[in-house]
């Protein structure tokens, strides 16, 4: 198998090994001959140790809001905790939270509405930043509408050429099931299109053979929902699919599962992860502009559980949302 990664301590090479064992197939019999002990309790074992290399992954937040203005939001936001400034619309990475106009926002021509776009955090600390965030915003009188989304950067460092590759085939792949978790109206957002396989293959065959350049593709093609040209600019390959929300747990359940699919590139277990994705029924009720995706996640979710680190309970969070966006 290819490495992603610098290669592992014995230990836990030996834990990703059995993991990647039994997302292969093989019998545990087998498993437990080759590598002796417990499989199961060696493969929990594994399970934890991504999760541990899961909260070391930063990640990039924006959230768009509307009804209130920017500067509030930042006074919002200041209060919390943290600091935030007003700025003129750029693509620079800030140690702060910047505040920035959007005009595909409601409100935001008139500065009633806007993005906060926090900077690179990770672990447990980045997530309660992301809530303090969420939460000030809230408690502001900031709301969110139709025009609004959230997007996710997760951060490729650590990984070779292959590694970025797989993550952005990963994410590709888990398109159908992300859409099980935003409602319709957001899965035919004009900004959140669906990628397409031909961005994504040649965006692999670049990184891969160490050609990529950050000026490939048109600027149009970073409107989809695994947007890879983030990569020539931040570093990072950006989820841009979920709804526009101000729900913390909501948000964090969703930045959890993203890191998991990142973390089942490092284990080299992404393919199980998309074998589970393309084997359920993913679909689209009747009709296009009320279309409701159904949601048999349930095989997916699993397969991040077991491959790539994401706890049960953010599963059985994520589970119930998209029984909720079903209905």
């Amino acid at each position: 198998m290819t490495t992603t990664t610098s290669t592992p301590a014995p230990r836990t090479a030996r834990q990703i090994a059995t993991l990647q064992a039994f997302a292969a197939g093989e019998h545990y019999a087998d498993i437990e001959a080759r590598f002796g002990g417990d499989a199961h309790a060696i493969a929990r074992s594994a399970r934890r140790t991504l999760a541990r290399q899961a909260a070391k992954v930063r990640f990039g937040v924006e959230v768009e809001f509307t009804g209130i203005s920017r500067a509030r939001a930042a006074e919002a936001i200041k209060a919390a905790g943290h600091d935030a400034r007003v700025e003129g619309y750029n693509h620079t990475t800030r140690k702060h939270v910047k505040i920035v106009s959007d005009a595909s926002v409601t409100g935001s021509a008139s500065d009633r509405g806007g993005e906060a776009v926090l900077p690179p955090v990770a672990g447990e600390a980045g997530l309660a930043m992301v809530a303090d965030v969420l939460n000030a915003l809230r408690d502001a009188g900031a709301r969110v509408d139709r025009s609004c989304g959230l997007h996710v950067h997760i951060d490729t460092k650590g990984l070779t050429g292959e590694g970025v590759a797989r993550l952005a085939e990963a994410l590709w792949a888990a398109q159908p099931m992300l859409r099980a978790f935003v409602t319709a109206s957001r899965a035919s957002q004009y900004y959140c299109s669906p990628t397409a396989r031909g961005t994504v293959d040649r965006f692999a065959e670049a990184v891969r053979g160490g050609y990529y350049s950050p000026n490939r593709g048109e600027s149009s093609e970073r409107y989809a929902a695994v947007n890879v040209l983030a990569y020539g600019r931040h570093g990072t390959i950006e989820c841009r699919l979920h709804g526009g929300s101000l729900n913390a747990a909501k948000v964090t359940a969703w930045i959890k599962m993203l890191l998991a699919i990142r973390s089942t590139v490092e284990a080299e277990t992404d393919r199980a992860f998309a074998e589970a994705v393309a084997a359920s029924e993913f679909g689209l009720t009747a009709g296009v502009t009320n279309a409701a995706y159904v949601a048999p996640v349930g095989a997916p979710l699993a397969a991040l559980v077991k491959f790539g680190g994401l706890y049960p309970e953010v599963a059985d969070r994520l589970t119930r949302r998209a029984a909720e966006v079903a209905r």
